[in-house]
C-alpha cells in the first residue's frame, strides 16, 4: 500500500493496520526498509555436489493447498517403480513402512491424487514431498502443477520425471540432502478475533437513531448484537 494519510502524516498502511487492530484483528507483518523484486521458490541439492534446479524447467511452484515453508533434509524414494509406467507411489501407508521420520519423501505421480500421497507422507513423518511426473509420455515429463485438494500441512514441490530419476539414483548410492523453499518472500497473516462487531455504514446519524455508523464528522461507530 502506498500514499499517506490526509495531512501528510503516517503512511496509509500504518493507519490501516491501526484501524484493524482497533477492531480486534491481530496483524502479523514483516517490515522492510527497501522494496525488492520478489524472490522465486527454490529447490537445491545441498549434497552431494550442490546444484540449484531451475524453476519451470526442473520444478514448479508449490502445490495448491500445501504448506508454505523451508525444509532441508535427506530424501527417501517411496515405491517409485521406475521400471514400469504403472506405479502406486505413496498411495498406500504400506509404502512408508520403513520411512525415516523427518526425511523428504520422493514420490511419483500416478494411481491416486497428489493430496493422498501428501497426506500419507505426512502421517509417516515426512517433512516434505517431492513428486516427480509419471514419465509415460511426452506430456508426462515436465514438472506438473496441481493441488492437494483439501489442505495438507506439508511442503510439496512438483519436479520433472528426469529430476525424480536423478534424485532416486543418487539416493540409492548414498545420502542426498535437498533444500526446498516454497515461501521465499514470507507471508502476511491476518487473524480476526473470535467475534467481530458488525459495522453499519450510513451518511447521517439521525437516519438510524442510536445505531452505529458514520456521522457528519466522519466518525465511525460500531455496535454488537
Amino acid at each position: 500500500m502506498t500514499g499517506y494519510a490526509q495531512g501528510g502524516g503516517e503512511p496509509l498502511s500504518r493507519v490501516t493496520i491501526g484501524a484493524l487492530q482497533d477492531l480486534g484483528y491481530v496483524v502479523d507483518f514483516d517490515a522492510a526498509d527497501d522494496w525488492s523484486v520478489p524472490a522465486l521458490p527454490s529447490l537445491r541439492r545441498v549434497s552431494p555436489d550442490a546444484f540449484d534446479y531451475a524453476i519451470e524447467f526442473d520444478f514448479a511452484s508449490a502445490y495448491t493447498n500445501s504448506k508454505l515453508g523451508k525444509v532441508t533434509a535427506a530424501i527417501t524414494p517411496v515405491d517409485l517403480n521406475l521400471g514400469s509406467a504403472a506405479n502406486t507411489s505413496g498411495c498406500e501407508m504400506d509404502d512408508f513402512a520403513s520411512f525415516p521420520a523427518g526425511n523428504i519423501a520422493l514420490l511419483r505421480r500416478g494411481e491416486c491424487a497428489f493430496g493422498v500421497k501428501a497426506a500419507n507422507a505426512l502421517a509417516a513423518g515426512a517433512s516434505a514431498v517431492i513428486i516427480g511426473n509419471q514419465g509415460d509420455g511426452d506430456d508426462r515429463m515436465a514438472p506438473t502443477t496441481g493441488t492437494f485438494g483439501d489442505y495438507v500441512d506439508i511442503v510439496g514441490v512438483p519436479v520433472s520425471y528426469d529430476v525424480m530419476v536423478e534424485l532416486a539414483a543418487m539416493a540409492e548410492a548414498g545420502v542426498v540432502v535437498v533444500y526446498i523453499d516454497t515461501d521465499p518472500n514470507g507471508t502476511t497473516t491476518l487473524l480476526g478475533p473470535q467475534a467481530l462487531p458488525r459495522i453499519q455504514w450510513h451518511l447521517a446519524e439521525e437516519l438510524i437513531p442510536l445505531r452505529g455508523g458514520i456521522d457528519r464528522d466522519g466518525n465511525i461507530t460500531t455496535f454488537d448484537d
